[in-house]
């Protein structure tokens, strides 16, 4: 038995060194069942008489053909359980690579996605905000002309001989062509910055008020002068949305929105009346 025992260490270790196992990595469990297996097997005396006489061509033909075809199969079917395992983990790392890539793109295309439409919420900020400016510039020219008229028809309609007189009364008007041209896609800004920008520009839009033909120095000086008010808040305004579109770029902090700045006017008008009572 003790040449059975070397027989299997034997043959255990040039299997060992035929598969290029490192000593300091764990031995397959399979091989490990294998030998423990064959070496069970030449330990029991029949079957190590068997061996022997395989070993020394005493089988009969027959019998030897039949156990090599025996020896034959058994190995056939150990190499073709290991293709089809080696195979299915082939496939199962092939599906997971090909999830990981159909992820990543996806990934890839929303991140491109959500890129253009920041590019484009930028750009039309800044559109925006160039028009604001060009407008506030008009705005102070208005304020200034308006300001004008209401000490002309002042004076007229303090004066005898011309406060009886009809005069004509023009608004200022304004043209705002990017907003007009972008109105569709106010919705990039958000539904804060949108609505503010909606109330704005919609002053400079209302083209409702027609010019008056004739009406008293006294009417032209109180519609001069509650337009020239007007102004003055929708300069704040603007300056305020133009905060507001600058965020969106980057290089300002968000103000607030208007209706914090109608808050804080109202709360500065409150303190001024109770410093002017105190």
């Amino acid at each position: 038995m003790f040449v059975a025992t070397s027989l299997v260490l034997g043959l255990f270790d040039a299997l060992v060194s035929s598969m290029s196992i490192d000593r300091n990595t764990p031995i397959p469990n399979w091989l490990c069942v294998s030998v423990l297996v064959l070496g069970l097997l030449l330990n029991i005396q029949p079957v190590f008489d068997l061996v022997v006489r395989a070993l020394g061509g005493g089988l009969a033909p027959g019998f030897a053909t039949l156990l090599s075809a025996v020896i034959g199969f058994t190995g056939v079917i150990f190499t073709t359980r290991a293709g089809f395992k080696n195979l299915i983990a082939s496939q199962e790392a092939q599906s997971a690579r090909d999830r990981d890539a159909r992820a990543h793109q996806q990934e890839m295309a929303v991140q491109a996605k959500t890129d253009e439409r920041e590019y484009e919420k930028k750009v039309l900020a800044a559109a925006l905000q160039g028009e604001l400016i060009a407008l506030l510039s008009r705005v102070h020219d208005g304020q200034a002309w308006l300001r004008m008229q209401t000490r002309f028809w002042k004076i007229a309609a303090a004066d005898k001989d011309l406060k009886d007189v009809d005069v004509p009364f023009s608004f200022p008007s304004y043209h705002v062509p990017a907003f007009e041209a972008n109105i569709q896609r106010l919705g990039l800004l958000g539904p804060s910055i949108a609505g503010d920008v909606v109330s704005v520009f919609g002053m400079a839009t209302n083209k409702t008020a027609e010019p008056m033909k004739a009406i008293k120095p006294a009417m032209a000086a109180m519609l001069a002068e509650g337009l020239l008010d007007a102004h003055k808040d929708w300069s704040d305004r603007i300056v305020r949305v133009g905060g507001r579109l600058g965020s969106i770029q980057g290089f300002l902090d968000d103000p607030g929105s208007l209706w914090e700045l109608k808050k804080e006017k109202e709360a500065a008008a409150k303190a001024a009346e109770a410093a002017a009572s105190a």
